[in-house]
């Protein structure tokens, strides 16, 4: 697996979020968590759950594993797994 560090996994969180203009307060609402926690996600001090990262892909429009790619856990999930995570969540 190519391994991409946590700032640029980070980089990419703040950027789609900027991009639809949103401060983390905001996107924190949208999401349904506090502005602290997902500063923690989008700084690198907390990786997020599996529930809280599909949330977050699905607000992007993307996959997990697109918006993560490679982040921490995702490197304990295989091929399989990934598959069936990408399966739901299009379903949904």
């Amino acid at each position: 697996m190519v391994e991409v560090s946590q700032k640029k996994i980070r980089e990419g969180l703040r950027i789609r979020r900027k991009k639809k203009g949103l401060t983390q307060k905001e996107l924190a609402q949208e999401l349904g968590m506090s502005r602290s926690f997902y500063g923690l996600i989008e700084t690198g001090l907390r990786e997020p759950s599996m529930d809280v990262a599909i949330k977050m892909a699905r607000y992007f429009d993307t996959t997990i594993e697109d918006l993560f790619y490679r982040s921490y856990w995702l490197k304990y999930l295989d091929s399989r797994e990934i598959k069936e995570i990408d399966v739901v969540y299009r379903k949904q």
